[in-house]
């Protein structure tokens, strides 16, 4: 995928010039292509070669590895859940416009992986209105109850869904999908908690909780106080904020 030895490429569904913090570029879902970056939109000829190949390989590799599975992101504004959004795939063929077109690289992608390794092995994540990587999805409540109740169909080993605006996904997807639903996004112990006594979800995603907490089960069955996460260390490289946390 790189243009030249030491060149990334950022892929997305569409390109659309726009103007943000003095940059100019072609849009990740609002991220602008970077000096030495460029940005492309995938052609219809581009779509399974580049990403289908590169998933199966990916997941390939995974369970080859010693993983137990494999989740495919469509969420936080990255290439999958940019083909559903309203304001980044701009396309004009089968992978653009209608609901049924803007899903289909989503479904042929997961095909595409549950032949590789298997539907048992192979999970996916959503977030619905996600405002990272300044996502638009105005017709989110047309969007993912369709997804969901494909996915339904996969016999996949569990779906996560991250409701990070609060807007209630939980309750609108949880009914429409018959096999294992993570919940994730904004739980304590005890909220994550009462949504399970209620069937809302079978299982409660932690994620900068863990982080900070590398013994976060323990801390939960003990009731102890938690670490608080330091935002400052996100996306830094470096030990410092991932492996560093106290335990009990």
């Amino acid at each position: 995928m790189s243009q030249a030895k030491a060149t990334a490429v950022s892929i997305t569904p569409s390109i659309r010039t726009v103007e943000k913090s003095g940059a100019r570029g072609g849009t990740n879902c609002g991220t602008i292509a970077r000096k030495n970056r460029p940005t492309f939109g995938l052609s219809a000829h581009d779509i399974r070669p580049e990403p289908f190949s590169l998933s199966l390989v990916a997941a390939g590799n995974a369970i080859t590895a010693g993983f137990n599975g494999v989740e495919l992101h469509s969420a936080s504004g990255y290439l999958v859940q940019q083909f559903l959004t309203t304001n980044v795939n701009l396309r004009t063929d089968e992978y653009g416009g209608s609901v049924e077109n803007r899903t289909r690289f989503l479904f042929e992608v997961l095909e595409a992986m549950r032949s590789e390794i298997g539907a048992q092995r192979l999970a996916v994540k959503f977030s619905p209105q996600i405002v990272f990587n300044d996502i638009e999805e105005l017709d989110a409540d047309e969007v993912y109850p369709f997804i969901f109740k494909h996915v339904s169909k996969l016999g996949l080993a569990y779906v996560q869904v991250t409701d990070g605006t609060g807007k209630g996904w939980h309750s609108k997807l949880r009914p429409l999908y018959n096999g294992v639903y993570f919940a994730n996004a904004g739980f304590t112990r005890e909220s994550g908690a009462v949504l399970l006594a209620q069937g809302g979800a079978d299982a409660i995603a932690f994620g900068t909780k863990f982080l900070a907490n590398p013994d976060l089960p323990e801390r939960f069955k003990r009731g102890a106080q938690l670490n608080e996460p330091d935002k400052s260390t996100f996306y830094s490289p470096g030990e410092r904020g991932y492996t560093d946390y106290p335990t009990l």
